[in-house]
């Protein structure tokens, strides 16, 4: 990358991901998926991202998630209990929660060629819709208006901030380790459900990718 380098930069990404399996803290509870009473979710998401560079150290980042979610469920319609007549699907599509952040390169990037630290700071504001309705449908026939389940809402309900720390090493020509490390916490406030307090996201990411420009 040019040290020197300033402007705007576009991007977008796809992600699909499918969850069905419970857990207890680190205990997988087996029995709900032989009872076929697990929640089953499907996510879609697209997010846009801006990111300006201001000079070689600083830049700095606009994230808008576009998220579609589908969950199917027992216990949100005709119950645990009901069989797998009862098991339904609810839906929620829209903007999730927008984050700013600012990033920093920790050493030079003009110098420091075979490896680097980029620290980030961001915010995460309310702009996720943490109160989605769809039908549910119960046992007696009824259709009944309601809160989706809280892991398909688009936000938690507060607003937040993250944390990132982002890194590379070449160890050869051609050869380099990535790494990406994103701590979140915000103020959540549940809507249909019970619970409080703050919510705490980790994602981390290491990458060993070959790269032909790797120097």
């Amino acid at each position: 990358m040019n040290p020197n380098t300033k402007g705007w930069r576009l991007g977008f990404s796809y992600r699909y991901f499918k969850s069905g399996r419970h857990f207890v803290g680190t205990d997988e509870q087996q029995q709900r998926k032989q009872q076929h009473t697990e929640v089953i979710n499907w996510q879609h998401a697209i997010n846009a991202e801006m990111n300006f560079t201001l000079n070689s150290r600083w830049s700095f980042g606009l994230y808008l998630p576009i998220i579609n979610n589908t969950s199917s469920s027992l216990y949100e319609h005709g119950g645990n209990s009901g069989g797998d007549s009862a098991r339904h699907k609810t839906h929620s599509f829209g903007l999730g929660d927008v984050r700013i952040a600012a990033y920093r390169w920790l050493f030079d990037p003009a110098k420091a060629h075979k490896g680097n630290l980029q620290a980030g700071l961001g915010i995460k504001f309310l702009t996720g819709d943490y109160r989605v309705q769809d039908f549910c449908y119960k046992s007696n026939g009824s259709i009944i208006l309601g809160p989706v389940d809280q892991s398909i809402q688009f936000s938690d309900g507060g607003t937040g901030f993250s944390g990132e720390l982002n890194g590379f090493y070449i160890f050869s020509p051609g050869w380099g380790l990535y790494q990406f490390v994103l701590p979140a916490k915000s103020k959540r406030a549940q809507w249909g459900f019970n619970g409080s307090g703050r919510n705490t996201i980790l994602n981390s990411c290491f990458i060993w990718q070959q790269c032909n420009e790797c120097a």
